[in-house]
Order: C-alpha cells, then structure tokens, then sequence
C-alpha cells in the first residue's frame, strides 16, 4: 500500500491543499457525495468550512447522494441559498426537508441509478468519495459502500476522493485507480455508523405495534424481502419465534443478523 508521503511524491498534483480542489468547483454544479457509512466525514465539514468563508462562490448547488450519513451541516439554514439537497431516498431527515419545501425527492429504483449517470440523463459535476488506501498499482477501494458511488464518480467531470486507512479494501467491482480521481485527501477517522432511534416514544409504540401485526401475517417457511429502516427491524423482532424464513434482501441490517443467529432464517 502507498501511504501520503509516497502519494504526494508520485502524484504532486493530486495531492494539493484541499481548498485548491474546491476552487474547482463551479457555481450550480451538482455535487454527489458518497453514500451510508462510506460518506467522507471529514472532507464534507471541510468543504462546508470552506463555503462558509466564501459564500459568494458557491451558489445554487445541488447536493446529489441515494442515502448519506454526515449530512447535518449542509442542513445549516445559513448554507440554504448555496445548496438544496436532492436525494433518491427518503429518511426521517430528509423527509423533513421535503415537507417543509427545502429539499427534493426523485424516487427510482437503487439498480436505475447508475445508467442515469452514464447516459448523461443526470449529469454529475461534482463527486465527493471516500476510498481506501491505494495499493502499489494504484488501485483504491471504496470499500463498505459501493452501490451507486462508483458510477457517479466515473461520470463526474471532478472527482475528489478522501482516502481512509480505516476504509477496508473490499475485493470485487469496488475498484477506481488513481488516475480516475483529481484531487486526493488523507484523513483518517472512524468510519461513519448508522444509530436507528425514535425521535418520540409514540413512534416507536406504534412502530410496534405494527410490527406485532404483520408478523401474524408470515408463516413458517415464508420467504421475505426485508428493507432497512426503523419499522422493518420493529417487525423484524417479533420474528424471533417463526422457522425457516427465506430472506431476499440487497442487505443486511441488525435485524436480519440476530434472525441468522437465532437460525430463524
């Protein structure tokens, strides 16, 4: 693996101070950032750093992601008139932006995402990505979240990618080389975790409820499609008694690993 003395010895003119990256960025240029757990913690509060020290440069943004952790400050009411987030997901978060008008919602299904990138039906200017360290062909992973990331950087017109060594290097269609990242971001920090939480106790009593429910709906030897949220792990724990469950799911939440465990599914 090549660490930052090494990068910034081969690749000089990636390796910049990062507010030379940000002067790249145009105004109404359409910004993604990397999703979940794979968001770049600290490169998005540097870049809100940033535009917060030049606000008349950033203007009239579209910060573009499916479902990202880490978003809090590009929520600051003062950043409103620099950026409106867009997402391709609905959470508890997001869903308050939209109701309240200072935000959008496009739905599509997670597999559409990536041709729309790719045939330009929704350009992407600008990527923001966080990988792991390169290996000595240069090669980068992005590790725990890949789903549309990939796509988007490859689509992007800049991409600026923050490396993490504790980004683990995940073997697959996970790769971008070097040379397909302009501008590189060493930082090292934990990796971002998602923490499922009612706001309001009358939430999470008729969460559930609800989930008591449907779980009268499911059988032995029932196969499901399972979602992630607050309501699919509430009745994810009144499962905890059936057998033999089928799971067709594109992920694993808490919920689906306690079932495995108890040899539910």
């Amino acid at each position: 693996m090549l660490d930052w003395q090494s990068l910034q010895k081969k690749y000089p003119q990636k390796c910049q101070n990062l507010e030379i990256s940000f002067q790249h960025i145009r105004r109404g240029d359409r910004i993604f950032v990397a999703s979940a757990c794979g968001a770049p913690q600290e490169l998005t509060k540097r870049l809100v750093e940033y535009i917060r020290s030049n606000q008349g440069s950033f203007m009239n943004h579209e910060l573009l992601h499916v479902w990202t952790l880490g978003l809090d400050a590009f929520g600051d009411d003062r950043l409103q008139k620099n950026f409106r987030i867009n997402s391709f997901f609905i959470d508890y978060k997001i869903r308050n932006l939209v109701n309240e008008g200072s935000g959008d919602y496009s739905p599509i299904f997670l597999s559409k995402i990536p041709s729309l990138f790719q045939q330009g039906y929704f350009p992407i200017d600008v990527a923001l990505i966080q990988l792991s360290p390169p290996d000595n062909h240069g090669y980068m992973s992005l590790g725990i979240s890949v789903d549309i990331t990939r796509a988007a950087a490859r689509a992007a017109r800049l991409v600026i990618g923050q490396i993490n060594p504790q980004m683990p290097r995940v073997h697959g269609d996970s790769f971008l080389h070097i040379d397909e990242v302009d501008y590189l971001f060493w930082y090292e920090e934990p990796l971002a975790e998602f923490q499922s939480y009612f706001e309001k106790k009358e939430e999470e009593e008729v969460s559930q409820k609800i989930g008591h429910y449907v779980s009268q709906l499911i059988r032995d030897g029932d196969t499901l499609q399972i979602g992630y949220g607050l309501l699919p792990n509430s009745i994810l724990r009144h499962l905890e008694e059936k057998k033999d469950l089928g799971i067709h799911t594109e992920l694993l939440t808490p919920g689906i690993v306690r079932l495995l465990k108890k040899g539910v599914i």
